[in-house]
């Protein structure tokens, strides 16, 4: 079993304060170090951006300018505050969205809580590697990977996990250039979209992957990010994770990021 280990941290309390001034002292010493996350603190209340904003923005190497442009993540919090509660709901529970979206979800699901031993049995038979899901967490926080082969007491484990409030979803299956760039992790590409008059319109596109070789979230652990062209489908920058360290190449499996081409790009814009 491998499951993704809580990263809030980085957004609250004093693991955020903890993580502000390890970040701190990993550009700057002494007094420069102090200095920054004072600057933190200051952008927090200005720009509404958190501590993990301040470092994956890089907003300590930006003008005032420049800081004013990006939305934050407490901005986007107070943003959908404004938002239709029924809507959220729909949008925020896993097991309402997949039953609102069924043509995109593209795997066989169950939710634990209203499901029998029996219905579980034959679901675990027929998808050996599976996944539990919270039905209300993010960021992959509570999410496990299990194999059936490996539990020794299913009926035990069944009685166990319904407790949980989760979901049971089958592996998604990852396009072959994908498995190639790191077959533990699910590769994927964001497209940021605005719907506007004249309809939808895309900002960008961007590949995330995981960095290593152990089973990750890609925004929440060891992810990488890079920029792909929405004309031509292909990754034109070099790689980047959150500590904004960069990466010619994917340290898993060597292939280079700049000209790798998304496979069925085309499908997907459409």
């Amino acid at each position: 079993m491998a499951e993704n280990k809580n990263w809030k941290e980085k957004w609250s309390g004093k693991d955020a304060v903890k993580f502000l001034w390890e970040e701190s002292s990993k550009r700057a010493k002494g007094p420069k170090a102090l200095a920054m996350s004072a600057d933190a603190c200051l952008c927090l209340l200005r720009y509404k951006a958190t501590f993990h904003d301040y470092m994956s923005l890089r907003l300590f190497a930006r003008s005032a300018k420049q800081r004013e442009s990006f939305l934050t993540t407490k901005m986007v919090q107070a943003e959908k505050k404004k938002w239709d509660p029924v809507v959220m709901d729909k949008v925020d529970d896993k097991k309402k969205f997949n039953e609102l979206f069924p043509e995109l979800i593209h795997r066989e699901w169950i939710d634990l809580d209203e499901v029998s031993f029996e219905v579980f049995r034959d679901f675990v038979g027929r998808h050996n590697d599976f996944f539990l899901k919270p039905k209300r967490e993010s960021s992959g926080i509570g999410i496990g990977r299990f194999n059936a082969s490996e539990i020794k007491d299913l009926p035990s484990f069944y009685e166990e996990k319904k407790k949980l409030n989760v979901l049971c979803e089958e592996s998604v299956r990852m396009h072959e250039k994908f498995r190639e760039l790191n077959p533990q992790s699910m590769s994927q590409v964001r497209v940021v979209t605005v719907l506007g008059s004249k309809g939808i319109n895309i900002l960008a596109t961007t590949l995330r992957t995981g960095g290593r070789k152990d089973i990750t979230f890609n925004t929440a652990r060891n992810d990488i990010f890079c920029q792909v062209d929405v004309n031509t489908g292909k990754c034109f920058t070099v790689g980047v994770d959150e500590n904004s360290k960069e990466f010619t190449h994917h340290p898993v499996s060597g292939i280079e990021f700049k000209g790798f081409e998304i496979p069925k790009f085309k499908e997907m814009i459409e």
